[in-house]
């Protein structure tokens, strides 16, 4: 069976500029509001250590939401990944798949497909990204929330909280991204080992509200 094209890059933009259009025509325009407190997210996952990375004033403006999460886990052995969160109850506009922004960077994509990530008997659906950056190879999974469920696909997403706002509805959203900086199957098992454990936290504090 032939493995269905993703869209091409181009038309991922159009469709993303057209959403944010349409989302402002049916919701009325609001302030940049917090609906989630994600600065009492761990600091301590299993092992994994975390420190801030700053965001600017224009990132938050950009993204139209407070709250946005992004943090450097370290484990023992020095393994680093990147956990990044944009959550709004209000803004569809706020979420966008992060190929946008890298390739928005000048990284230069590689490889871009779909994965399941074991979560005991069930199985988590992840988007996943191979980028050649100038430091050398990143990457990337990543994945949406809408409501209660996370989903891999970003149309269905957005769909269903365009769905809940058009009948006053309030439904919060997500996009949930972890990253590393390494071209090696060890760290990439040791990311995905990351990903497994923070679920549950991503669980509580998302899925919650």
């Amino acid at each position: 069976m032939r493995r269905k094209k993703d869209f091409p890059f181009w038309v991922l933009v159009i469709i993303f500029f057209l959403s944010s259009f349409v989302v402002k025509r049916v919701e009325r325009k609001k302030s940049i509001t917090s609906s989630v407190n994600l600065g009492s997210f761990p600091k301590k996952i299993n092992g994994w250590q975390a420190k801030d990375i700053k965001l600017d004033k224009r990132t938050y403006e950009i993204l139209g939401t407070k709250d946005v999460l992004l943090k450097e886990y370290r484990n023992k052995n020095q393994d680093r990944v990147i956990l990044a969160i944009v959550y709004s109850g209000t803004r569809r506009e706020s979420f966008h798949p992060p190929e946008i922004c890298y390739l928005g960077g000048g990284n230069r994509l590689l490889q871009k497909k779909k994965e399941e990530i074991k979560l005991g008997k069930e199985s988590l659906k992840v988007n996943k990204l191979v980028l050649e950056g100038k430091y050398g190879i990143i990457k990337v999974w990543y994945w949406f929330l809408a409501g209660d469920k996370f989903t891999d696909d970003y149309y269905l997403q957005q769909w269903q909280l365009a769905w809940n706002a058009l009948y006053g509805k309030r439904m919060g959203g997500a996009l949930i991204r972890v990253s590393i900086q390494a071209d090696s199957s060890e760290k990439e098992e040791r990311a995905k080992s990351f990903i497994k454990e923070v679920i549950p936290y991503l669980k509580k504090k998302l899925v919650a509200n």
